[in-house]
């Protein structure tokens, strides 16, 4: 995720400083749309490029813009969004990696449980707006996530936890246990001792 946001953080500010540049060489006005059209032209090129292609969609996206939009102040919102949101952003890719590890580790499928959400075997469960409401501004942890293994009889409960424990990146505690399912309270090592 950190690639993701540094990359398109430094389109962004390049295509504003190329343009800048480009503007300042002339001493008259320039309209929205030939700053839009400056931007579009630095950008196109880069959707091309390996180096982009993590943020391919969003490159693609800002070159199709009307004429008539100010590009200008959308990069400027985008960096501004992109500051307030990224240490967010980073914490729930870090936990989105640490639950695909589950999956691989344990063949459990993860999902995502509603108020509604009838619970199965087989299953390891996030709460629907756990990842939102325990971190803070800044995106650390201010509470643990929890989640809620079901399993069914052919699985052994004290494996499939072991195999949960083995990400060294998370403390992970069992707060309750039942035969067959557990409620494990989760939270990335440097944010424990917060």
């Amino acid at each position: 995720m950190t690639q993701y946001y540094d990359t398109l953080k430094e389109v962004c500010e390049n295509a504003l400083l190329n343009m800048y540049l480009e503007v300042s060489n002339n001493d008259r006005f320039t309209p929205i749309d030939k700053r839009t059209q400056i931007i579009k032209k630095f950008i196109k090129p880069k959707v091309k490029i390996s180096k982009y292609k993590p943020i391919k969609r969003e490159l693609k996206r800002l070159a199709l813009v009307k004429p008539t939009i100010s590009l200008e102040s959308e990069l400027h919102k985008l960096l501004e969004n992109m500051l307030k949101y990224k240490g967010k952003g980073d914490a729930e890719a870090l936990l989105f990696d640490f639950l695909g590890n589950i999956h691989v580790w344990t063949g459990l499928m993860i999902q995502v449980a509603t108020k509604r959400t009838v619970a199965e075997p087989g299953n390891i469960y996030l709460l629907e707006d756990e990842t939102f409401t325990k971190l803070d501004k800044d995106g650390h942890y201010i509470k643990p996530i929890n989640l809620f293994v079901y399993l069914d009889a052919d699985y052994d409960l004290n494996t499939i936890l072991s195999k949960i424990q083995q990400d060294e990146r998370f403390n992970i505690s069992v707060s309750e246990r039942f035969d067959t399912h557990a409620k494990l309270s989760v939270i990335p090592v440097n944010e424990y001792s917060r």
